[in-house]
Formats: C-alpha cells, structure tokens, sequence
C-alpha cells in the first residue's frame, strides 16, 4: 500500500495496472492470424423527443422462485402478501396462487429493459398499482420519454420515462412509475406534454378504482384482525429491522430481474474488497429501506410510491435500517376499520434507529424537507448536531398507505 499524489494506492490498483500491461502486448503482425472483437453497446445511439417510446424487446413470466427470492431479500408483515387465502379473499389472487409484492411489481415495471446508457438511478415519483399482479403472469414494459432537464454545469441530464407494466395475456396495464435518471447532456430539455397529462389522468383514475375496490372488499373482513394501535399524525418510529442485501443475494435478484448494468454485479472490475465499489441497484435500496419499516407499519392492503429518492449508493454488505414518519392521517370515510396514513421513511446506512437513536430528539425538519440533494440531508444534520446521521441517509420514500386496524 502507498499514498501517491494524495490517493491510496493498493491491490485494487496494481491489478488494474497489470491487466493494461497484458492488453498493450503487440499482436502479431500477420492480420490474417488475428481478429479484433467489438463491443456491443446497448446505449439508445439517438436523441430523443418529447413522447418517444424506447425500443424494449423482453417479456418476463413472474415465477414463484422469483416471487420466492424476493420475500428471502424484503421482510414483509403483510397478509395480503403472506396469506394466499387472504389475497384471494380481496381479489388479489386466485386461492391457489400469490400476489406480486408491491415493491417487486415496480421493480419489473423498471428492470427487465436495454442499458440505453443511464449513468446513475435517481428514483421515482407516482408508482401505482392498476389491477392485480400475480405470479404464474407473464409482463411486459411501456417506456416512453416524458421529460429532459439537463443540468446547471452543462455535463449532465435528468430524464425522467414513465414505464409501463403491461400483463401480455390480455394487453392490461397493472403498474405504472416514473422513472428518473442521470444521463449525459442531451441536445436539448423539454418538459412533459399535454398528451402525456392525460394519459397520467387515465391512469390515476384506474388506479383509484383498484383503490375502490380493494376497500369494498377489506369490510368484508371480519373485525379483529388489523393493528392493534391507530398511528398519529407527527408520529415518528424507529425502526429495529436493519439488514444487508448480501453478495449473493444481489447477484441473484440482479441475475433474475435482468438487471444489466456492471456497476451492479461485474465484481471483477468494480469490487474493491468486500463488495466495496458494487452498487445495490436504486429500486432495490427503496424496497430494502421499506421492508427495514414493515414490521412497524404492517398489515397495509393498499399503497402507492408517492416519491422516491437515492442519495448515496449502497453496497451489498451494507446494513440499510429505516426511520418513519406520519406525515398526515386523512380519514377513510365509512370505513372505521382502516387508516389512510401519508408516510416518510428514510432508509438510514449501517444504523439501527431503534437501538442508536433511542431517546435522541430528532427536528421534525428532517422528515418534512423537500430535497433530492444528500448535501441538503447533511446539513440539517450539522446544524442540529446530529452527527449519527450525518451521511447515512442512503433514501427517502413517501408513501400513501391503507392499513387494517382492530
């Protein structure tokens, strides 16, 4: 190990050195005895225009091994996602198969594409469920461009594409999100248009009949079962679930979900040491910081992804625990059975809140800002003095869910 011009210097770095030594070896001189090989790139190789749909040629049938993994990666409390009975029971399934958990359909609805050349995940806005997703149907993606904003320093663009999880069975659109990326300067910015306003309408308004029938259905469910405690609006949990994803784990979800990007799974060429320098795909960094809250807020029936953000990347050995706070508790009207509650959790890195932050005042500033920005989630922390979060906060999700209560 060495320090040269202020940079530590060790295996990492001389093997990277030796592999570039063994590449300049002069070929041989006789062209007939050699071959150079190209590299295929997936990167969309044109610019694109406001509405565009990006080519996406993959199907993918949702497998109970898949459905399988997925509850071994992300604790679940939840009976619509335990209980096939109870799934059935709210139209969510037949008796004899299982739902797709909320988190995994958006996963398919964003995974499952081409590499068209995004630099880094930045995360999502208006994930919402259209009709039930179950395992044994086959889905396929919907992606059109709806906005460009390139940014302030002229090296960088925000795209944000609104994907759409289609059942190929019967053309049925079950999941739409927003996806927002970071891309290299665009030729040019352009907001979403009047067309792609309505289209978000048309989907919203499905998304509330689900919404609509789900609830028709829960008071059919006999009374008892549910949380024992209403949640309050201010209320903030610590949450005592913390886990890493795991090397192996990563691998096979990023194996599964036809995730294609090298940073996630090339250790070869990324991994420092310990799964140091390979990334935790976006989309799995929220749905480990919402089952790190699932314990606590558990017997949800119905939810949407108001917002989602990725401030620092996570390795696969990291521990991701969470922090939730109820922003508001809107009633349910003619239901007493169910709460609405609108909830900030923020997934916190190698920290167990329940254990390390006990009894620690905590600014209520901290889950009410509005900002994409780490730097902005660091600052508060200095200027309140709490140096146990201060570059921990790896997410910030936004949920609206419905919850059974006793």
């Amino acid at each position: 190990m060495a320090i040269v011009d202020g940079q530590l210097i060790g295996p990492p770095h001389l093997k990277a050195a030796h592999r570039l030594l063994a590449l300049a070896t002069p070929p041989s001189t006789d062209a007939s005895q050699v071959v150079v090989g190209r590299h295929v790139s997936h990167a969309l190789d044109s610019s694109t225009r406001v509405d565009d749909r990006l080519p996406n040629p993959y199907e993918m049938t949702a497998t109970s091994g898949m459905r399988d993994l997925w509850g071994q990666c992300f604790y679940s409390h939840d009976r619509i996602v335990t209980s096939s009975p109870f799934a059935a029971r709210l139209g969510l399934t037949s008796a004899n198969t299982m739902p797709v958990p909320f988190m995994m359909g958006l996963y398919l609805a964003v995974r499952m594409s081409a590499t068209h050349g995004a630099i880094y995940h930045l995360g999502f806005r208006n994930a919402r469920q259209l009709a039930p997703l179950r395992v044994g149907d086959t889905y396929r993606q919907d992606i059109q461009v709806r906005e460009v904003r390139n940014t302030g320093d002229g090296k960088r663009a925000v795209v944000t594409t609104h994907r759409q999880l289609i059942r190929v069975g019967d053309g049925v659109p079950v999941f739409t999100v927003d996806k927002r990326e970071l891309y290299r300067r665009q030729p040019e910015s352009f907001s979403a248009s009047p067309a792609a306003h309505q289209r978000d309408l048309e989907e919203q308004e499905k998304a509330q009949a689900f919404r609509a029938e789900l609830l028709r259905r829960v008071s059919d469910v006999p009374p008892g079962a549910g949380t024992e405690r209403p949640c309050l609006e201010g209320e903030l949990f610590l949450h005592g679930f913390a886990r890493p994803m795991g090397v192996t784990a990563n691998l096979a979800l990023s194996t599964q979900f036809l995730v294609t990007h090298p940073i996630h799974l090339d250790h070869h060429r990324y991994d420092l040491g310990q799964a140091n320098g390979i990334v935790v795909s976006g989309g799995l960094v929220v749905a480990m910081t919402l089952a790190a809250a699932a314990r606590d807020l558990h017997e949800v029936v119905w939810e949407e992804l108001l917002a989602a953000d990725n401030l620092r990347p996570v390795s696969p050995t990291q521990t991701v625990g969470a922090l939730s706070y109820v922003l508001s508790r809107p009633p349910v009207e003619g239901l007493d059975g169910v709460e609405e509650l609108v909830v900030k959790t923020l997934g916190v890195l190698d920290l167990t809140p329940s254990a390390e932050l006990a009894e620690v005042p905590l600014p209520r500033a901290l889950f009410t800002l509005e900002s994409e920005r780490p730097s902005a989630y660091d600052e508060l922390c200095r200027r309140h003095g709490l140096h146990a979060l201060e570059g921990r906060v790896v997410c910030v999700a936004t949920r609206r869910i419905l919850r059974l209560r006793a």
